[in-house]
């Protein structure tokens, strides 16, 4: 099990994504999901790019909202939130057209994209 200063030291290697790593990565298991579900179709390797899917936009959303929380209780909030947030545009791209491969890839994209900006726009400006 991971220890709560490793758990901590990898939020704070995400939140400070200077230099949009951590937001490029999301992109990159994103593309890994829609390249699983198109032709690898494999159960463990969807299930692992997920995971690190939803940890990565969790903990994303988790620093915005709940900074202010215990490390558990912002992790948890954070995955809530991300799996609110895919099916909150799952269901627009599903009213405006139709959820398939493309729109379900295009809908990761969207929460990545949201997800990152949130991140961004809510970090203090003048921390020396």
């Amino acid at each position: 099990m991971i220890g709560t200063a490793h758990l901590r030291r990898l939020e704070r290697l995400i939140v400070d994504d200077s230099k949009f790593l951590s937001t490029i990565l999301s992109y990159v298991l994103t593309v890994a999901i829609y390249a699983n579900l198109s032709t690898i179709r494999s159960a463990i390797v969807g299930i692992a790019f997920c995971i690190a899917y939803l940890f990565i936009n969790g903990v994303f959303l988790a620093d915005a909202f709940f900074k202010k929380e215990a490390l558990l209780f912002r992790l948890i909030f954070g995955l809530l939130l991300v799996i609110m947030l895919l099916g909150f545009v799952g269901y627009i791209v599903m009213v405006i057209y139709n959820l398939d491969l493309i729109e379900t890839t295009f809908v990761l994209f969207t929460v990545s994209t949201i997800s990152s900006l949130v991140n961004k726009r809510m970090k203090p400006k003048n921390v020396l």
